[in-house]
């Protein structure tokens, strides 16, 4: 497997829009996105229709919500290849699962995420031997950073949403991660609602695939199937505790906090 070197939405062009909108209406309308569905002429088959096509859609949503957007409409539930529904198979999509994530467990209400890193640097760099003929010494230049890997982790946090059970009664958080690397990811989410021990009451959401251009989906190393009668299964989450998340290497997923307790 590889990592993803996906671009992120133009995401300086969404709080300018977002500018002009109100300075124009009076703060009266809202920036909505009315279609999109990954690709142009229907999709590409084995991408949009695949896992990895998450990635993008899960990026999308919550760049769109954290700059202003009231809602984004997705193309399609059926026909072409970025469909949620295939008609097929009688499944849904692995973006099927993600909107349904979102609408379940993601308000409407954004949050602002403050992310930081350790950039590890080299500790000295071996000067050359002195040498009388040449010249004077010029101090080495200074050793170049180590690599970030923090563009590969994604995160977006919302309060939780409130019709949902147990999320949002005391004050429940939502965050919202995407791990872009080939390497699982340790994350320490601050979030409220640590319990005396300092640990964190949540309830985890982990989306992977056996590959990304798999059709189907896995929530927490469960695949989720529609049953022949076309009932949907239950988005069962992972009950867990303390403030340090994994996430799989290529996945993205949901932690929600359960609020204070």
């Amino acid at each position: 497997m590889t990592a993803i070197h996906a671009q992120s939405p133009p995401a300086a062009r969404m709080p300018q829009a977002a500018r002009v909108l109100s300075n124009r209406s009076g703060g009266v309308a809202r920036l909505s996105v009315s279609e999109t569905g990954g690709a142009y002429n229907s999709g590409q088959d084995g991408v949009t229709n695949a896992f990895v096509s998450g990635f993008w859609w899960n990026d999308l949503l919550g760049a769109l919500s954290k700059h202003g957007h009231a809602f984004a409409c997705r193309q399609s539930l059926v026909g072409g290849r970025y469909a949620l529904l295939d008609l097929r198979s009688g499944q849904p999509s692995p973006d099927f699962y993600s909107t349904w994530l979102w609408r379940t467990l993601m308000s409407p209400k954004a949050l602002r995420v403050v992310r930081w890193s350790t950039r590890l640097r080299n500790a000295s760099v071996p000067a050359r031997a002195p040498n009388a003929s040449a010249g004077p010494r010029r101090a080495p230049p200074p050793p170049p950073p180590a690599p970030d890997a923090t563009p590969l982790l994604r995160a977006y946090a919302h309060c939780a949403r409130s019709s949902t059970p147990l999320l949002n009664e005391r004050g429940g958080v939502s965050v919202l991660m995407l791990n872009l690397g080939e390497d699982a990811a340790s994350i320490t989410v601050e979030l409220p609602g640590a319990d005396e021990e300092g640990g964190l009451a949540r309830i985890d959401y982990v989306l992977t695939a056996d590959t990304l251009g798999s059709r189907s989906v896995r929530l927490n190393a469960k695949r989720l199937r529609a049953l022949p009668n076309g009932s949907l299964p239950l988005l069962q989450g992972t009950r867990a505790r303390g403030r340090r998340l994994s996430l799989p290497p290529l996945s993205f997923g949901v932690g929600t906090s359960l609020g204070s307790s």
